[in-house]
């Protein structure tokens, strides 16, 4: 009678783990990033690949190059993963210095005016450039200026730092 039941809980396991792969293929690339942010073992693993080997697609690289595609590993905590997704989605077309259609930002500049210093360091190591402009003419060091101005924090000053190192003007 056990070895039934244990049988029934192996296939239950099994018949679970298959849809979880078969629903996990049907998410979009945003889907698949927000939930393996919050997934826990053993599902973050599901994600995580489902993540690397199944995106982003073609259609998906275009959308995030409309978009400063490269910012939304900006919202990552682990920054080994951060690195690790940012290479990823390069390796796949998306275009480190691509700019928001409507507002012409970059990641750079999301980040800049995040006060995130570890993201500043994270796209200038993967070659964003500093001194591209937003479509009200303003570089990621402007922006960071600004912000700066309004909230000063020791992010932000680091942030400042990091952007006129690498050149992007005041």
């Amino acid at each position: 009678m056990a070895r039934w039941a244990l049988g029934g809980v192996v296939v239950l396991c099994m018949a679970f783990a298959a849809y979880s792969v078969r629903e996990s293929r049907s998410y979009d690339l945003t889907t698949t990033f927000r939930y393996m942010k919050w997934s826990n073992p053993p599902f973050d693993r599901l994600f995580r690949y489902n993540l690397y080997a199944l995106h982003p697609t073609p259609a998906e690289v275009l959308e995030l190059n409309q978009h400063a595609g490269a910012s939304i590993v900006l919202g990552m905590d682990d920054e080994a993963e951060r690195e690790k997704l940012l290479s990823h989605l390069i390796a796949a077309g998306v275009d480190i210095n691509a700019q928001d259609e409507r507002t012409s930002l970059t990641a750079l500049h999301i980040a800049a005016a995040a006060g995130s210093p570890s993201g500043v360091a994270l796209l200038l190591a993967h070659g964003a450039r500093a001194d591209l402009k937003s479509a009200g003419g303003l570089t990621p060091l402007d922006r960071a200026l600004i912000f700066q101005q309004e909230s000063p924090s020791p992010d932000r000053a680091e942030v400042i730092r990091l952007l006129r190192t690498a050149g992007g003007g005041e």
